[in-house]
């Protein structure tokens, strides 16, 4: 009796295992996938948004590709990205790189005019960044700047940079000119004809074209009689940060308070596009930017434009 009950017990053990081994697993879930366009304005911004946004969404792969703005609304237009993140100087809807496009503002950057940390220069009023830039003003003793490297050295941005087209529709102006109407922002892919309404001064003809954030602070830390225009939040991140000085332009220097406070002449604001109203992985990660954690992150090094969140 003992043998029967410890066979009909095998069995049963043997039964069990291979129902065990006959069972399907369950198959795993497929990641979403978002492609993300990023211009250089954008980048230092959209790098701890998009590292934020993984850790709270690990099922969501973001597949990230980097260029000008002029390249990531084309790339958003031809449906090789659902989203681009890019700054854009414009209104609420005028002519220009983004018409048409479904946009949302995450934050507002500056441009910072800076220079190398041996010039003594610390502020700067916009008809002298005019004279500099327009090659008017070639010497730093000129605006009584003592300096071993007297000659100034213009760093300016390659086409279809928008700090660029910021730039120069603001400090090139020689009359009033709607942001978006320039060459700079023709360019991006704005209309020829708008070339009518633009007034605006050529940045000097002896201006070193640099591309990026990056390459412009560069090139000020290493040359003590250098100056460029960058982004603030890129600014803020720089290696080479320490090495150069952002000058105050009327009295303001760039801040994300004096931003918000509409008192620094060259701000911008970041935004997320896309070809029609954002869906699936493309809304998660538009309400992240735009809710309190994705804010938090902005409001380190630009204004939010959601300020209860600072």
């Amino acid at each position: 009796m003992r043998v029967l009950e410890r066979v009909i017990l095998l069995s049963g053990l043997l039964a069990a295992a291979a129902g065990c081994q006959l069972r399907t697993p369950p198959p795993t879930p497929t990641p979403a996938v978002l492609s993300l366009s990023i211009s250089g304005g954008a980048q230092p911004l959209m790098e701890r948004l998009v590292a934020g946004f993984r850790a709270e969404y690990p099922s969501v792969v973001v597949l990230v590709e980097t260029g000008s703005a002029a390249a990531q609304v084309q790339a958003v237009r031809e449906g090789r990205a659902a989203l681009g993140a890019l700054a854009l100087p414009l209104g609420d809807d005028p002519p220009g790189p983004a018409a048409g496009l479904w946009r949302a503002p995450i934050a507002v950057d500056e441009i910072a005019v800076v220079v190398n940390v041996e010039n003594p220069i610390r502020d700067l009023t916009m008809y002298q960044l005019k004279e500099v830039f327009g090659g008017r003003i070639w010497h730093w003793s000129d605006l009584e700047a003592d300096l071993s490297e007297d000659e100034i050295a213009v760093a300016s941005r390659e086409e279809g940079s928008s700090a660029r087209a910021l730039f120069e529709s603001v400090v090139m102006a020689r009359g009033r000119v709607l942001p978006g109407f320039c060459p700079a922002a023709v360019a991006l892919g704005g209309e020829p004809d708008l070339l009518a309404a633009c007034t605006v001064d050529p940045v000097t003809s002896t201006a070193v074209i640099m591309i990026g954030d990056e390459a412009v602070v560069a090139y000020v830390a290493a040359h003590p009689g250098a100056i460029g225009y960058v982004s603030a939040g890129a600014l803020a991140l720089s290696a080479s940060a320490d090495q150069v000085r952002a000058v105050a332009l009327e009295g303001a220097l760039p801040d994300p308070q004096h931003a918000a406070e509409g008192r620094y002449p060259l701000t911008q604001p970041l935004y997320l596009v896309a070809s029609g109203a954002p869906a699936g992985p493309g809304r998660l990660l538009v309400d992240y930017c735009l809710g309190r954690e994705g804010q938090s992150i902005a409001a380190a090094h630009y204004a939010p434009v959601r300020p209860s969140t600072r």
